[in-house]
């Protein structure tokens, strides 16, 4: 969190400093405008291609993401039992992965991308006020080294119910559609118990063990501790000769 915080601000404090206020406030394209500030044409080309760069990343990670959250709440017993179907192959949730394909292709063909960002401002903010509704609750009074948790759900609280005010009044009327349709679908169509099987399958030391091996190859962490590890040999090379 304090890499991500700190990369933004230092991102923001360059176009502010090469970009006069004005512009930015009608401009789409902050950081072209940037770019072409610094660099010129190369740094428009420049611009872009990162921007392509993180936005796919960003969609993956996403996307893949929000497949699994729907598997997930499947085998809980807490939405559709179909999404629990998973490839015999690659061992992925399938149709919930078609699904949300489809839906954002549609979504995609039939909306911009500033009524997409509200939409999903507003209801991630309605998530996040649910939860921290919940941590009041689930918070655990005998614990006293932790004041975090008197004081931060009511943070969350008021940080979501802003986010939704400020939302337009067209993402909101969708937003409260869409979450009232999620009402009857929740009630009617699933299971009202979790598949037990998927369940414990899931949550068994060896699937999780293989998951830890797997994060141990892929993480940025891991790469980390490589240099880390590199940089200490490197020293004890030093200091021997």
């Amino acid at each position: 969190m304090v890499c991500c915080t700190f990369f933004y601000l230092a991102t923001n404090f360059v176009v502010f400093g090469v970009v006069n206020w004005k512009i930015l406030a009608t401009s789409t394209t902050p950081l072209i405008l940037a770019g072409v500030a610094l660099l010129g044409t190369f740094g428009s080309a420049m611009m872009l291609t990162g921007a392509l760069f993180s936005v796919t990343g960003g969609d993956e990670s996403g996307m893949l993401g929000t497949a699994r959250l729907s598997y997930a709440m499947s085998i809980e017993g807490l939405f559709l039992r179909l999404f629990s179907r998973i490839h015999p192959k690659s061992g992925t949730p399938v149709i919930a992965l078609l699904v949300q394909g489809i839906i954002a292709f549609i979504l995609s063909i039939y909306t911009d991308l500033t009524h997409l960002i509200t939409f999903a401002v507003l209801n991630l903010a309605f998530v996040f006020l649910l939860t921290s509704c919940a941590l009041i609750i689930l918070k655990d009074s005998s614990k006293k080294n932790l004041p975090g948790q008197n004081i931060l759900p009511w943070v969350g609280i008021l940080v979501s119910l802003y986010l939704i005010f400020i939302t337009p009044w067209l993402a909101k009327i969708i937003g409260i559609i869409v979450i009232l349709i999620g009402i009857p679908l929740y009630v009617i169509f699933s299971p009202k118990q979790d598949i037990r099987h998927l369940k414990e399958e899931f949550l068994s030391e060896e699937a999780i063990f293989l998951r830890q091996i797997g994060h141990k190859y892929h993480y940025l962490a891991n790469f980390i501790q490589i240099l880390h590890k590199a940089y200490k040999r490197l020293r004890g090379l030093l200091i021997i000769g």
